[in-house]
């Protein structure tokens, strides 16, 4: 199944913004990558989205899950 985005903190992210809000800085390099490396460092079971709550760590969205026509809370772009 392909990610289409994520949800965190009662927002929604494109793969780039969510990068941004972890890191602080521009969102490139590999998304997957980034959140597993920052799940780590928090001790999330990032693969496990039962296990943590979308306001402590990202969780993902796949295309299947979106109703509607959505976009990145924070940049606007399309998921």
């Amino acid at each position: 199944m392909r990610i289409t985005g994520f949800t965190y903190k009662a927002a929604i992210y494109c793969h780039g913004c969510i990068i941004q809000q972890l890191t602080g800085a521009p969102g490139n390099g590999n998304v997957e990558d980034t959140l597993r490396f920052y799940a780590n460092q928090a001790g999330i079971d990032w693969e496990d989205g039962y296990s943590f709550e979308s306001d402590e760590f990202p969780k993902v969205i796949f295309g299947y899950q979106l109703d509607n026509y959505e976009t990145c809370d924070h940049c606007g772009d399309e998921l």
